[in-house]
C-alpha cells in the first residue's frame, strides 16, 4: 500500500482487510477464553448473583417474601425514569458538541477567506484544528464529574450495575466528542466541497493535518496538567 502512494484502490487492500477480519475474530475468541480461565481460577465465576448492595444505595426498608430477609427497595419503574432523564440529558449535551463542532468549522470556513498559510496549510485549518483539540481535551474533562453525578442520581444497586452505566456514559460522549469532527471531514466534506471545500482539493490530507493537531495538542495539555 505504502508503495503505491497509499492508494486505498490497491491490489493488497483486500487481502489486508480480510486479515485484519480474521485477527479481530481469532484476538476476540482468545481474550473470551482466557477471560473464563482467569474468572474461574480467582473464583470470580457468578459474583454477581451474590453481589453486596453499594453503601450509596438508598431506598424503602422491606422484607424479602421469599427468604424473609431485611432488604431496600427501590421502584424499577423510578430507576427507568431516572435513566430515561440521563439519557434525554447526554442527548442534549451531544447536540450541543456537535453544534461545538459545527461553529469552530464555520469559523474555518472564513478563515480560509484568506490567503494565510501556516506550516504549509492554510491558517484556518490550523486554528480550527487546535480548537477542535481543546475542545475535544475541555468537554471529556467537564463531562467526567456530570456523568458521575448521572450515575448516582439513577442509585444503582451493585458496584457492576453502576460501572456499567458510568461506562457507557463515558464512551457514547467520548466517542461523539472525540471522533465527530474527524467523521465530518472523512465521511461528509467529500460530498459538499462546492460548500466546505477541502484544503488542496485533499480531503484525507486534511484529515492528517488535523489528527495530528489533536494528537499533539493533547499531549501538549495532557503533560501541562499533569
Amino acid at each position: 500500500i505504502a508503495t503505491q502512494n497509499n492508494d486505498p484502490n490497491a491490489p493488497a487492500i483486500p487481502y489486508f482487510a480480510g486479515f485484519i477480519a480474521l485477527w479481530s475474530a481469532l484476538f476476540l475468541e482468545f481474550w473470551k477464553r482466557n477471560e473464563k480461565y482467569y474468572a474461574m481460577k480467582w473464583g470470580m465465576v457468578g459474583f454477581e448473583e451474590t453481589e453486596q448492595t453499594r453503601p450509596q444505595f438508598f431506598g424503602s426498608p422491606s422484607r424479602s417474601p421469599v427468604n424473609g430477609r431485611h432488604y431496600l427497595y427501590f421502584s424499577k419503574v423510578e430507576r427507568l425514569l431516572r435513566s430515561i432523564k440521563s439519557i434525554l440529558i447526554i442527548l442534549g449535551i451531544s447536540l450541543v458538541v456537535i453544534a461545538t463542532v459545527a461553529a469552530i468549522f464555520a469559523i474555518r470556513l472564513v478563515m480560509n477567506q484568506s490567503d494565510t498559510v501556516v506550516a504549509g496549510q492554510n491558517s484556518g485549518n490550523v486554528v480550527s484544528s487546535i480548537l477542535i483539540a481543546l475542545q475535544i481535551q475541555l468537554l471529556n474533562s467537564l463531562y467526567g464529574d456530570f456523568a458521575l453525578s448521572l450515575n448516582e442520581h439513577e442509585n444503582h444497586r451493585t458496584d457492576t450495575d453502576f460501572e456499567d452505566a458510568l461506562i457507557a456514559k463515558t464512551f457514547i460522549f467520548q466517542f461523539i466528542n472525540s471522533f465527530s469532527s474527524l467523521f465530518y471531514i472523512a465521511f461528509v466534506k467529500p460530498y459538499i466541497l462546492d460548500i466546505d471545500p477541502c484544503f488542496n482539493d485533499n480531503c484525507m490530507e486534511e484529515l492528517q493535518v488535523t489528527l495530528g493537531t489533536i494528537f499533539l495538542t493533547r499531549i501538549v495539555v495532557g503533560n501541562f496538567f499533569e
